[in-house]
């Protein structure tokens, strides 16, 4: 049985779920295997484990004790999940990598970086929080609900949004410097 998205949010949000979830089409395939050939996994409260998956969501005294390095271990697992397969996130990138050279070419003060870096990382967190929704959908069984394609919508919207916001900025910061290099050349 699949897990719906709107309970688990609901467990999610309240604290508490107990599901099992069969290993059919769920994005969990994809997760490294850290013990045998069970999944065993935790995730901020959430203890997958056993042939399906079990997922219990408890109280915060219950929550599995982790090591910062297994932490940073399943952030770095989540990143490369996110950006596999997602052709999006090579064009952020490049546009990323041309804004830390116009930025290093025009010599930008210390608070343009900071705006710009700010405006790269929302951009690729909103991307990547996109990516997230896109693999909860890709894990439902019954694909057909018109709601599932608006969410998908609205989460290229915030993508959208962020990235002509990001774009602005870009242009507040680099129109100045690029008007000096034209008036003194």
């Amino acid at each position: 049985m699949a897990l719906g998205v709107l309970p688990f949010l609901s467990a999610l949000y309240t604290g508490s779920l107990y599901h099992k979830v069969e290993l059919g089409e769920s994005p969990f395939h994809s997760i490294p295997q850290r013990s045998g050939d069970s999944l065993e996994r935790s995730i901020d409260g959430l203890l997958l484990e056993g042939e399906g998956i079990e997922t219990m969501v408890s109280e915060p005294d219950r929550i599995p004790d982790r090591s910062w390095p297994e932490k940073f271990q399943d952030a770095f697992r989540g990143t490369k999940l996110g950006i596999r397969g997602q052709k999006s996130f090579y064009v952020h990138f490049f546009f990323a990598a041309a804004v830390v050279i116009a930025g290093w070419v025009f010599q930008v003060d210390r608070i343009e970086w900071c705006l710009l870096v700010l405006c790269i990382a929302t951009v690729l967190t909103t991307e990547m929080l996109n990516s997230a929704l896109e693999w909860v959908v890709r894990s439902l069984p019954e694909r057909d609900d018109p709601h599932l394609g608006q969410a998908l919508d609205i989460g290229s919207a915030a993508v959208l949004i962020i990235s002509i916001g990001s774009v602005i900025v870009g242009l507040l910061v680099f129109v100045p410097h690029l008007l000096k290099v034209v008036s003194s050349g």
